[in-house]
């Protein structure tokens, strides 16, 4: 059998830029082949190589080299991890690119002190989904030029898990970094990029309240953005933090008391200085359409955030917010209830059959699930109380309650264009559905996401055969400046004289 390094590096050879083909296996044994190394073997190589620096070096470069069974070379990459020199790394890049070593290579890389064009090349050639399994072999093990770099590809990458976000902030010492007075500016934006993102929703829970220093990284953060000159990509995230701590999972780590409203207030306070100011009107204005969007989305958020409303006493304020991230980064879209500008917990995966605090008709899933299980909404005398099983009440005006709902049912403000051509192009479709059944495909969903705000995706399922697999394929359609009806209309128009097949491609390329 040819050794598993040639195999890949002839891969490489023909396709020197892109990841290995998503079927490619390597190729079996012939019956002539000399036997593979057994367990016990490799354990003797083990123990032998251990005898000498030297010797280890050399015994993991033969097995990475000419192992023709990953467990050889699986062997022979930790061996170099502890013996090996700068001049493995080239061997070491290369056979990360097939994933079973792409773990194990990684901390081989990280040992063998390798650089961020290292990291960079191998990056590139990775797969998104094969580039966490790289990341999560760093971790234990990285240099400070990976930190870095760690740091970067986690609040750069499209809906990274944030449990994995988690794991590198631990693993790179956000605190450490944020307090360096040589981590450069970007460093700093990727460690605010990091924190929101473990505050969304992750598998039942966000992370931030997970991570130990979550408090101390807020506050290194925040003094470090003291010295920061205006750029709008500071100002959205400036923004984006204080959203978060006046809306999200962060307000409820252990904060001093009234740390999250004062950290927002000196926030809001910094963004109003006139250069900051500036900053905010020239993105209004600027040409490409991605710092537009970004632009109108901060405009909205800082008038949300900044409006107050009078103190009423006597009765709670009910505020129900939809929440966007930045769009040039971040896929948040959530719904948030507050009650007197405190954000109440919610936890969106608990069974339903619970009462829940509030689930207004109309308003849709996402608001479904705020308050503790077993909490009761009451009407009587004008007022609207909830009472949790612990005895404490909250109690509303009825009429200002019922407003409040009402206009969160009526404000689409926070919509951007394409998520309304997304919900017209499905009415459309759910109500015509032979514009694609005509071409043997189904509806599965049309998708417009927040950090795609020119784009909209329409997922449908092709029939080839009776008796063969379906594909599952996903068709882009960009979004222009016309009024979203009319988008949906001509895309509508589209589908019905002509096949998507042609143009879509796989949901998982």
């Amino acid at each position: 059998m040819t050794p598993l390094y040639e195999q890949v590096l002839r891969l490489l050879q023909d396709s020197p830029d892109r990841p290995l083909p998503l079927a490619w296996k390597p190729s079996p044994s012939s019956p002539e082949a000399r036997p593979e190394l057994t367990d016990d073997q490799l354990a003797v190589l083990r123990r032998w190589a251990e005898r000498s620096r030297t010797q280890a070096g050399a015994v993991g470069r033969r097995l990475v080299r000419e192992g023709t069974a990953e467990q050889a070379v699986l062997v022979g990459l930790e061996l170099l991890a502890r013996a090996g020199t700068a001049y493995d790394l080239p061997l070491v890049r290369t056979v990360a690119l097939y994933r079973p070593f792409t773990a194990r290579a990684g901390a081989a890389l990280a040992a063998l002190g390798g650089t961020a064009s290292d990291l960079h090349w191998l990056a590139d050639r990775l797969r998104p989904r094969h580039r966490i399994t790289l990341i999560r072999g760093l971790c234990p093990s990285s240099t400070p030029a990976a930190r870095r770099w760690l740091l970067h590809q986690v609040s750069a990458f499209r809906r990274m898990p944030g449990a994995e976000v988690r794991r590198v902030a631990e693993a790179v010492g956000l605190v450490q970094l944020l307090d360096d007075p040589g981590s450069d500016e970007s460093t700093c934006l990727d460690a605010g990029r990091a924190l929101l993102a473990m505050s969304r929703w992750d598998h039942h829970r966000p992370q931030i309240d997970r991570y130990r220093d979550a408090v101390p990284a807020y506050r290194a953060l925040l003094r470090r953005s003291e010295r920061w000159p205006p750029t709008f990509d500071r100002y959205a995230l400036l923004l984006e933090l204080a959203q978060e701590l006046a809306t999200g999972h962060s307000w409820r780590l252990d904060w001093s008391p009234g740390e999250p409203a004062g950290i927002v207030d000196r926030i809001l306070a910094a963004l109003d200085v006139p250069r900051w100011r500036r900053c905010l009107a020239d993105a209004l204005t600027a040409h490409p359409p991605l710092t537009r969007a970004r632009a109108q989305w901060a405009e909205l958020t800082l008038a949300r955030l900044t409006y107050r409303h009078p103190a009423r006493p006597g009765s709670a304020r009910l505020d129900l917010w939809t929440v966007r991230g930045d769009p040039g980064w971040s896929d948040l879209l959530d719904a948030c209830v507050l009650v007197d500008g405190v954000p109440l917990p919610c936890d969106r995966y608990i069974d339903q059959g619970f009462d829940f605090l509030i689930a207004p008709a109309g308003l849709g899933p996402g608001w479904a699930h705020y308050g503790e299980p077993g909490t009761v909404c009451e009407r009587a005398d004008g007022r609207v109380h909830w009472r949790e099983p612990g005895g404490r009440t909250v109690g509303f005006d009825a009429a200002e309650y019922d407003a409040e709902v009402a206009r969160a049912q009526a404000d689409d403000s926070w919509a951007w264009p394409a998520l309304l051509v997304a919900d017209a192009l499905h009415r459309r479709l759910s109500a015509e559905p032979e514009l694609l059944t005509r071409w043997g495909c189904t509806l599965e969903w049309v998708l417009a996401e927040n950090d795609e705000p020119g784009l909209v995706r329409l997922r449908f399922r092709h029939d080839t055969s009776p008796d063969g697999p379906a594909r599952h394929l996903v068709l882009p359609l960009p979004v222009d400046d016309r009024p979203p009806s009319e988008q949906a209309g001509a895309a509508a128009s589209w589908l019905a004289a002509n096949d998507p097949v042609g143009r879509a491609s796989g949901a998982w390329d």
